[in-house]
């Protein structure tokens, strides 16, 4: 396990340089000159002249990117050249409502997927495995915008769930019974499509698990029914899970701008669309190597409790 926890930071290290790279490259790659962008209408050649060289672009870009590495690696994102704000400002408004929606709808959608996942592997083609999977195709073919729809209505208007409308957000530091009101309907809508998904594979999964010998060993011992799901056969089929965990994931953190345009919540997604429209070029790269460090950072816990879980994955 050390010397695959040593491969995984290696691996770990030489993604987050290449994102970081990558991020530089966004001023660089893009149409137009940053300093027409900030300028607008009073641009001129000579101003424009100047402003790159306060900005620093008229240097050698090996020299841009070793100035930019140096402060990322010390959480330095500047100041906005357009708004004139700090971008650990703007990042401090628009990550904590993102990073809540897309933890709180995952949970939401395992603790609803788990259990019905058993109760249907349980009975293959059983009367509730036939009802949940048609269930389940109908769900996903629900776009995000049609679900945040339905559920207004019901969540809002019919039980009058206080703070669950448009542009009501509370932060949670603010009061915590208001933030996960206000967020509701999102975290709702955002964990359906994340329940199918989590629901399939798990299903699937602990299907072929409890078909397995060593299963069918364990029963032949005389093991207790539900020692013999919770301890040998969930761990095997766990593994398809948390890959999907971490897919869906890094999806969700940039893909929420559908229920944050709706709901007037200032998140990552809506954030990032809006600095794309300026172009605000120095807070889409900020926005850009925060998201992917987050996504890195998600998947290489799941990569370790992966082979935690499965120790055979570890010794390959």
């Amino acid at each position: 396990m050390g010397r695959y926890l040593v491969k995984r930071l290696v691996f770990l290290v030489w993604i987050l340089l290449s994102v970081m790279f990558l991020a530089f490259l966004i001023i660089h790659l893009l149409p137009g000159d940053p300093a027409q962008a900030i300028l607008q209408q009073g641009w001129t050649p000579q101003l424009g002249a100047a402003l790159n060289k306060s900005l620093g672009l008229d240097k050698p870009l090996w020299q841009q990117y070793l100035s930019y590495v140096w402060n990322m690696a010390h959480l330095n994102f500047g100041t906005d050249w357009i708004s004139g704000q700090p971008i650990s400002q703007t990042l401090s408004q628009c990550l904590p409502p993102t990073i809540e929606m897309v933890l709180l709808s995952q949970l939401l959608a395992l603790v609803l997927a788990i259990p019905l996942a058993t109760l249907a592997a349980l009975r293959p083609s059983g009367i509730f495995d036939r009802l949940a999977n048609m269930g389940s195709f109908g769900l996903l073919s629900v776009p995000t915008y049609v679900v945040i729809t339905l559920l207004y209505i019901p969540i809002s208007e019919w039980l009058g769930v206080p703070n669950s409308g448009p542009a009501s957000y509370v932060p949670f530091t603010q009061d915590w019974l208001a933030n996960i009101e206000s967020l509701s309907i999102p975290i709702i809508a955002l964990s359906i499509g994340s329940f199918v998904v989590y629901f399939r594979v798990f299903r699937a999964d602990l299907i072929t698990s409890l078909q397995d010998e060593f299963i069918t060993m364990a029963r032949s011992k005389g093991i207790s029914k539900s020692r013999i799901l919770f301890r040998h056969a969930y761990r095997p089929s766990s593994v398809a899970l948390l890959s999907a965990i971490g897919v869906n994931m890094a999806g969700l953190i940039t893909g929420t701008f559908i229920a944050e345009s709706v709901f007037q919540i200032n998140g990552v997604g809506g954030q990032l669309l809006q600095a794309t429209q300026q172009p605000d070029y120095q807070l889409i790269q900020a926005i850009v190597f925060v998201t992917a460090t987050l996504i890195i950072l998600i998947n290489f816990a799941i990569d370790l409790l992966t082979g935690y879980i499965d120790p055979r994955i570890s010794r390959d």
